[in-house]
């Protein structure tokens, strides 16, 4: 297909773009868009890398969840899986996520010029960018003045406002805002006029020169480099021999206190779940410095360090092993103190740091490159993150709490916080509330409790439905998501679960 009916395309990509997303809320409209410019990038580019069109599925599905759950965390990963699905589509070769994001951000700025241009080579082009420059200049230099003389004059300052409030007139207009969507539709529809040139393989060259595993680069041997190794190598000895110590005493201790003498006294466990969750941030950073430190060069290749390599490997097996530990502190929170987001979101970091501890023992014990760490992590911090927006947290929250109010604290106040998708899940009649409160009087003695009575909570939670009755019911189709569709029909019809 020849480049002029691609620019067509393009500039109708971004209309369409504009009119599916103008005043509307995110939903059906990304599907339908996210479905139509990867159908066109793979039809163009003739896709056939397996590994490229698993990244269209995962884009797919992302698509799906948001008409699904419509939830933030879906709308966001739905977003990174589209600028990841079309970077990989035009760089195939490039295995780590963040390049990819890289080159399509690079590969973006590179397109809009040749979208100028009669040819992708630029003969015969128009100057466009040239003439801009030379216009933009002046005007800009012009406003400065202008502000300055503002400031100076107030007649001036009276006739400048003046026509600065005709110029805004005029533009409203056109509806700034519908340009505004219709140049974002172009800036992720232009890279469809892109061709692989030598031009923008920059990236992709130099991915193909890294490897997983880490090359020995061998120096002239000196006698003194060669001893400086050998301290360097007794050096790490004795610090991982030491850090396993420390860590396996606090671990033993962890086990004996939390897995199997923990008594809860009613006291909050925000601290106690918090400072574990601390500990293992810097400690995972400190796991993977000091692993970097000592496993980046030659001494990966020294003679006999399997011994180092077993401490090394024992160090970051042992910090997995604390992240169980916090995992059960998170466990004795939401048992005493419900669900919440970021209660959630602490098995989602931890699981993130498991990948991250996983792939720096399999960096030690087969000597992997520094790469493979990025390549692998990044991956490894993507699949959780989908697996997390597959979820809509807000209804297994609401369910979850409500459910298990004779167990767990029920703050009402934060029930309320949660999106109207929730709506049907935590809206319960007086006589309920008055049970659950007197359920929790008798379980819980904080002065702050979840009063129904004190946070106004049927009166708040009727507003809130109200409004989204009223604002869904306004909606258009192309705005349509399956969970606050559920919602809304649930609470019109009276029918909780």
């Amino acid at each position: 297909m020849q480049n002029s009916i691609w620019k067509i395309i393009v500039l109708s990509l971004s209309f369409i773009f504009a009119i599916l997303f103008y005043k509307h809320l995110v939903g059906l409209n990304f599907l339908l868009f996210n479905t139509v410019i990867i159908g066109l990038t793979i039809f163009k580019f003739k896709v056939k890398n397996k590994r490229v069109l698993l990244l269209v599925m995962i884009n797919l599905l992302m698509a799906c969840m948001v008409v699904l759950n419509g939830s933030f965390v879906a709308k966001f990963m739905a977003w990174i899986s589209l600028f990841i699905a079309i970077g990989s589509i035009l760089f195939p070769s490039i295995k780590s996520l963040l390049r990819t994001i890289f080159s399509w951000c690079g590969n973006t700025i590179i397109s809009i010029p040749l979208f100028f241009r009669k040819n992708q080579e630029g003969k015969g082009g128009i100057r466009i960018f040239k003439t801009i420059k030379i216009i933009l200049i002046p005007i800009l230099i012009i406003v400065v003045f202008i502000l300055f003389y503002k400031s100076a004059n107030p007649v001036f300052n009276k006739y400048i406002n003046s026509i600065f409030e005709h110029f805004s007139t005029f533009f409203k207009k056109f509806n700034l805002q519908f340009i505004l969507w219709y140049l974002l539709g172009f800036i992720l529809s232009i890279l469809l006029i892109l061709t692989h040139s030598s031009k923008w393989k920059v990236v992709s060259d130099r991915e193909n020169s890294k490897t997983d595993t880490l090359i020995r680069k061998r120096i002239r041997h000196y006698f003194s480099s060669f001893i400086g190794l050998k301290m360097e190598y007794k050096s790490a000895l004795f610090l991982f021999a030491s850090l396993n110590l420390i860590l396996f005493f606090f671990n033993i201790t962890d086990v004996y206190h939390l897995w199997f003498n923990f008594n809860w006294d009613g006291g909050f466990l925000k601290a106690f779940v918090h400072e574990g969750t601390y500990l293992l941030i810097v400690s995972l950073l400190l796991s993977i410095v000091v692993t970097l430190l000592y496993f980046r060069r030659n001494l990966n290749f020294l003679q006999n360090n399997k011994l180092l390599k077993i401490l090394a490997v024992f160090w970051l097996s042992q910090n997995l092993f604390m992240l169980i530990s916090v995992g059960l502190r998170n466990y004795h929170y939401i048992e005493h103190f419900a669900l919440a987001h970021k209660r959630i979101g602490v098995y989602f970091f931890l699981a993130i740091c498991a990948a991250g501890l996983i792939s720096c023992i399999i960096k030690v014990w087969r000597v992997k490159s520094f790469h493979y760490l990025e390549r692998v992590n990044a991956f490894s911090v993507y699949l959780i993150l989908i697996g997390m927006a597959c979820v809509n947290w807000d209804i297994v929250i609401a369910k979850y709490n409500f459910s298990n109010y004779n167990k767990s604290f029920l703050h009402l106040p934060y029930m309320l916080g949660l999106s109207e998708k929730a709506l049907p899940y935590i809206d319960y009649t007086d006589e309920q509330l008055e049970k659950m409160d007197d359920v929790q009087n008798k379980k819980f003695g904080y002065e702050e409790r979840g009063y129904h009575k004190k946070v106004d909570y049927k009166k708040r939670l009727e507003n809130k439905k109200s409004k989204f009755i009223e604002e869904y019911e306004k909606r258009h189709w192309i705005s349509w998501n399956y969970a606050d569709f559920k919602a809304y029909e649930k609470l019109k019809n009276k029918s909780y679960d």
